[in-house]
């Protein structure tokens, strides 16, 4: 029921004008406003559970705002996709499924078609700890920690480095890059610098 310039529960007076709400147009018309996506390992083994949680946010936010809806749930290629009748619902649900099974969340927005697109995924425990050791693998060849600072450093920078490490001794890594810049004719190749400084609690360039 539509009264006081908002969308309601109740029963329509006598005499009410019969109009579809906005979310039971989109519904009818198959138009989403919100697509999330239930990816991963762990929701083909808990698919009932996660759903249920998919299906407790909607009735909370049903509860008080009339087009905040669940239209379908299918399955889909990699997982399950649930779409809404609104953008807040579609992202309610990602939160709400990220907060109880932590994974990975991303949000997708379109604002010229108010459309929202959530991704969800968790992997399992052995594509977990393969992921973590191709992540450390990749750290290690690419990321200077304090310590490996001091072994990739050339014999020149050895001394900087170290007194970097004296300086900050709380300091957790140390990452260098080097950016060419525009080419002078006197000076030859020109060259940037920037140290990035990760210690606990901040981040320092």
């Amino acid at each position: 029921m539509f009264t006081k310039g908002r969308w309601t529960w109740g029963a329509a007076p006598q005499g009410a004008h019969a109009e579809r709400c906005p979310a039971c147009h989109r519904i009818h018309d198959r138009f989403p406003a919100g697509y999330v996506t239930l990816a991963g390992a762990f929701v083909a083994g808990h698919r009932d559970e996660v759903l249920a949680r998919a299906r407790n946010v909607e009735s909370r936010e049903k509860a008080e705002h009339p087009l905040e809806r669940i239209m379908a749930i299918e399955d889909a290629e990699d997982g399950v996709l649930v779409t809404t009748t609104s953008v807040h619902l579609a992202r309610a649900i990602g939160d709400a499924v990220a907060d109880a099974y932590k994974g990975e969340l991303e949000y997708h927005y379109n604002d010229a078609e108010n459309l929202l697109r959530v991704r969800w995924a968790r992997r399992s425990n052995a594509q977990r700890s393969a992921g973590r050791k191709a992540e450390d693998a990749g750290s290690a060849a690419s990321d200077l920690s304090a310590h490996g600072a001091l072994r990739r450093a050339r014999c020149g920078d050895r001394e900087r480095a170290a007194k970097l490490a004296e300086l900050f001794p709380d300091l957790v890594s140390c990452r260098v890059v080097v950016e060419e810049e525009r080419l002078h004719q006197r000076q030859g190749h020109l060259y940037g610098v920037r140290l990035d400084l990760h210690m606990p609690g901040r981040e320092s360039r």
